[in-house]
């Protein structure tokens, strides 16, 4: 309780958040590599544009609400409006409005409770929702249909590794912080890495060049004319 407690005091708080980032999406079939600029309001969008990382032209731009996204893609000449969970089927990712909020603000992506249990890494804490060990365990001994394991920093109680997975519907996701320093009062990272497997892997990492906290920001968002709705 005294470690989940150090935990929660140490969560990164902000109204706004805004950084930028040179990063790059692999899937096994391509890769690609791009500037990325996100823009949060707590509790209410996320904004993120996307551009060539040579010449600086937008390419595509996205803003999620907690119950809606809407995105184009100016090489395509294309655009999405509609539910998160629509197109969590069409881009194969299972991330909704808080989770996203959560891995982009270096937060816990759940919360911890009682049914968590510590365990002793070198150089971490690992939190766990299973018994890890595989010995005596206060955990209930139920079916679970989806495991949680957290690796924590213990010089700062900040989670650097969370690693999720559902193995009846075949899906896991890893989000690792490296180089986590303090940024305008948040501890965040400068390197940000997330891997999403169901039928396949796809991987984005980012390298954080700059990082903005509580500043006035703008949200602009406009789907060009002429664009076709992605089907």
């Amino acid at each position: 309780r005294a470690l989940f407690d150090k935990i929660e005091v140490t969560e990164n708080r902000y109204t706004t958040l805004r950084f930028k980032s040179s990063a790059n999406y692999t899937d096994g079939n391509s890769s690609q590599s791009f500037k990325l600029e996100i823009r949060v309001l707590k509790d209410s969008i996320i904004w993120a544009d996307v551009a060539d990382p040579f010449l600086g032209i937008k390419v595509a731009r996205a803003i999620v609400y907690k119950d809606s996204i809407s995105f184009y893609n100016k090489l395509e000449r294309e655009y999405y409006t509609g539910s998160i969970s629509g197109l969590q089927q069409k881009l194969n990712f299972n991330f909704g409005f808080g989770d996203l909020q959560n891995i982009l603000s270096a937060n816990m992506i759940s919360p911890l409770n009682k049914d968590y249990e510590v365990y002793y890494r070198k150089g971490a804490y690992l939190v766990s929702d299973y018994n890890v060990d595989g010995k005596d365990s206060t955990l209930p001994r139920v079916s679970q249909t989806s495991f949680n394991e957290i690796l924590i920093d213990p010089t700062i109680y900040r989670p650097v590794q969370q690693f999720k997975r559902t193995p009846i519907e075949g899906k896991s996701y890893l989000v690792k912080y490296e180089n986590v320093e303090n940024k305008e009062g948040l501890l965040f990272p400068n390197q940000m890495i997330v891997e999403y497997s169901q039928n396949g892997t796809s991987k984005l990492s980012l390298d954080i060049k700059s990082t903005q906290i509580n500043q006035s920001l703008n949200y602009p968002f406009n789907i060009p004319s002429g664009y076709a709705k992605m089907r």
